[in-house]
């Protein structure tokens, strides 16, 4: 007895195609598959396609009253079509022409191989039938969609036999009965990226996704040539992203979220500050949009994922063998990162001759000045993971000054409140306001205080450069000047001791200083700020923090102000500047009030973080002990600041003189506090080697911002020779204490 034929339901979704519309319909009157039955849905057209489709499939046409997307439109299809039953449903974008065999080869490519769920066709370029457009997809692990196709590759027969692939795109799509009935119908929240979420989540069930080459579509890509109305007012990048995280939500196991949704996150993080450094706004903003929407959404994805799960039958690893490898996505970034290398100088390049590439040397320096911050980035992260991989990847750090940390985020909440704490946070004083942020970094760091202590050591460093490269900016220095100021800041003595001893109260200062700083000449310079209420608030609740981890972190901050007081800012305003001054100190007493009152009671002991070497010469290397990078080497930035001062053009000659004057009392004040002179209210030397470091980096953007024009502009003399001192004392400076860095050696 001869077997059925299986009935295919071809579900066609019409957006504004009228232009096109006939030649698809006549595509689907040519098919050779005996049992085809069409239904399409006009999504809310303004062009006339209802009335053509009306003409042509008379009353298996639904009309829209707006526009609700692919999948949204195909689930009013089925909610139509419940009582037929197909054997198959074929999916079908408006602007998809199918060749006359093409549901015949379909369909046999389903039943030819049990447990095929979903198949696709090869699609060629409706208007360029050589150029291949899809032959299925992977993605990576993090769901990021991925091609085999390389851009306008001709189809050479390289595809010819069916294979296995992750998902397929909706623009032609056979679904078996069962895969419907089993899983129920995409995504409708996802747009573009439904598709992928839909055959993954098929694979979860067990079913296979197949492209058959033998079964061959025609896509306009109308959309992407802009022949009509975007679909969506969203961009691509976001709709991707929001849809490779509600997929990883939905399909996932839950193990296997534990780490991904962790590594994603970092993923995301590392995107959204590249983006933010670069000025790319509209990426930043779509990374948080994509984080965003599924966490407003999260209600329905679980509701999804419980009914995905439940049907599950196969394990990750039995999907993830579909996926691309993640060297995929590094491989491009390695290509584009290759093309900026081999960029440096293509000119007057004559029809047919090979262009010549710039010597390596003027390539990497090239690199460096047009893209300093996002090298800066490289070599900061490069350089943390090297110099701190004894700490980043332990489980528990002692030794130095390093805290007692508990095992879990509610001890720092119940400490807050007791009076007796074992943290190390506080000693005999009342509880430090501290303890709130290492609480709730605790949760945000799975639940692992251990964790976040490593965290804090080791990104200390980088995120120190990161404020310094901001209060840089802030003076107006150029990028590749603020980044060089916070390699300086980064890698200076105090820095890698703070790291070295495991002293959070330290790493927190030198983190906050620069950006403390910038705020308060802001307030000195002129204008002053535009919001000052907001100034008020915002610095006050900055400086609060600084002070619940370091309680002297008000003496640091004090001697870089005094310069302010005595010389004003050019144009600037020294009475605006004490008052808002004045109001911030205000605000962040009475937000760190016991902290004040104990201070107060005590005789006025910071009661933390009491260090500092009586060596003047440890003390002139910024080094308050000995630590890697506290060497001879460390001379090199209170040397380049020297220099640098010399060296400043006229226009940041107050600057300069602020700075200098900063580090110039800083410096001793350190000393008379490391040897016992000093009262104990003002008993760190750690926070004035800090205002030093500071001012002393800060000298160094200002000189090396102005430098180059400087040199450009006068005849060869003393400038040109100190600049080029300057230089190599940078490089040999900068490049010695990142050895020592890179050695580790910590006390932790």
């Amino acid at each position: 007895m001869q077997a059925e034929v299986p009935s295919v339901l071809v579900v066609l979704v019409v957006r504004d195609g009228a232009a096109w519309l006939r030649k698809v319909l006549a595509s689907l009157a040519r098919q050779t598959h005996p049992r085809i039955g069409v239904l399409a849905v006009d999504n809310a057209s303004t062009d006339g396609s209802a009335d053509i489709l009306a003409q042509v499939l008379g009353n298996r046409v639904i009309r829209l009253d707006r526009n609700m997307g692919f999948s949204e439109a195909v689930r009013h299809a089925m909610d139509r079509a419940q009582g037929t039953r197909p054997d198959y449903v074929l999916l079908l974008h408006d602007d998809t022409l199918l060749a006359p065999d093409a549901v015949a080869r379909l369909v046999e490519a389903a039943t030819r191989v049990p447990g095929t769920g979903i198949v696709g066709p090869k699609v060629l370029d409706w208007h360029d039938r050589r150029i291949l457009r899809e032959i299925g997809f992977a993605a990576d692990r993090f769901g990021y969609p991925h091609s085999p196709l390389e851009e306008g590759e001709i189809d050479q027969g390289q595809y010819a036999t069916p294979r296995e692939v992750l998902f397929v795109s909706s623009a032609a799509m056979l679904i078996s009965r069962q895969v419907w009935e089993r899983i129920g119908p995409p995504d409708e929240r996802l747009g573009p990226g439904g598709a992928m979420e839909f055959c993954w989540r098929s694979r979860v069930a067990g079913f296979r996704v197949v492209v058959e080459p033998q079964a061959v579509a025609l896509h306009r890509m109308a959309g992407e040539r802009g022949e009509r109305p975007r679909m969506s007012s969203k961009r691509p990048r976001e709709l991707t992203q929001r849809a490779a995280l509600a997929t990883l939500l939905v399909n996932a196991r839950m193990l296997t979220l534990l780490w991904l949704i962790p590594a994603y996150a970092v993923r995301s993080a590392v995107a959204l500050i590249r983006s933010l450094v670069a000025r790319r706004f509209d990426r930043a903003a779509e990374i948080v949009g994509a984080w965003g929407w599924n966490l407003i959404h999260l209600p329905g994805t679980v509701r999804r994922r419980a009914r995905a799960q439940a049907v599950r039958a196969v394990s990750d690893h039995d999907v993830t063998r579909f996926m691309s490898p993640s060297s995929t996505r590094l491989h491009d970034l390695g290509l584009q990162a290759s093309a900026a290398l081999i960029g440096g100088r293509v000119a007057h390049v004559e029809e047919g001759e090979e262009p010549e590439a710039a010597p390596l040397p003027q390539r990497v320096a090239s690199v460096v000045t047009s893209r300093p911050v996002a090298v800066g980035w490289v070599v900061g992260v490069l350089l943390t993971v090297l110099a701190f991989r004894d700490v980043l990847f332990v489980s528990r750090l002692q030794g130095g000054a390093f805290p007692v940390m508990p095992d879990g985020p509610s001890a720092f909440f119940r400490e807050f409140a007791s009076g007796w704490r074992t943290t190390g946070f506080g000693g005999s004083l009342p509880p430090t306001p501290a303890l709130i942020p290492l609480g709730v970094g605790s949760v945000i760091t799975l639940a692992n205080p251990h964790l976040l202590g490593r965290l804090i050591i080791a990104l200390a460093p980088l995120l120190a450069a990161v404020s310094c490269f901001w209060a840089a900016r802030r003076l107006g220095a150029s990028k590749l000047a603020a980044v060089i100021s916070g390699a300086c800041y980064a890698l200076c003595a105090l820095t890698l001791w703070a790291s070295s001893e495991g002293r959070i109260g330290t790493a927190v200062l030198l983190v906050a200083l620069p950006w403390l700083w910038g705020r308060v000449r802001e307030a000195f310079g002129p204008g002053g700020p535009d919001h000052p209420l907001r100034w008020t608030f915002g610095t006050g609740m900055a400086l609060a923090g600084a002070v619940a981890f370091y309680p002297g972190a008000w003496a640091p901050l004090a001697v870089m102000v005094v310069p302010l007081l005595i010389v004003p800012v050019a144009r600037g305003s020294r009475l605006r500047g004490v008052v808002l001054t004045a109001g911030m100190t205000i605000v962040a007493a009475a937000l760190v009030f016991p902290v004040v009152v104990a201070m107060v009671s005590a005789g006025g002991a910071p009661g933390v973080e009491a260090a500092g070497s009586p060596s003047y010469g440890d003390l002139l290397r910024l080094s308050p002990d000995a630590a890697p990078g506290s060497g001879v080497a460390a001379l090199f930035l209170p040397l380049a600041g020297l220099l640098s001062f010399v060296l400043v053009g006229d226009g940041g000659g107050r600057d300069a003189s602020h700075l200098l004057a900063g580090a110039a009392g800083a410096i001793p004040l350190a000393w008379l506090a490391g040897a016992g002179y000093l009262p104990s209210v003002a008993g760190n030397a750690p926070g004035f080697l800090a205002a030093a470091a500071l001012s002393l980096s800060l000298l160094v953007a200002l000189a090396t911002g102005t430098l180059v024009p400087a040199v450009r502009r006068t005849a060869f003399g003393v400038r040109q020779l100190a600049g080029a001192g300057l230089g190599a004392l940078l490089v040999l400076g900068v490049g010695l204490q990142s050895l020592s860095a890179g050695g580790g050696g910590w006390a932790v």
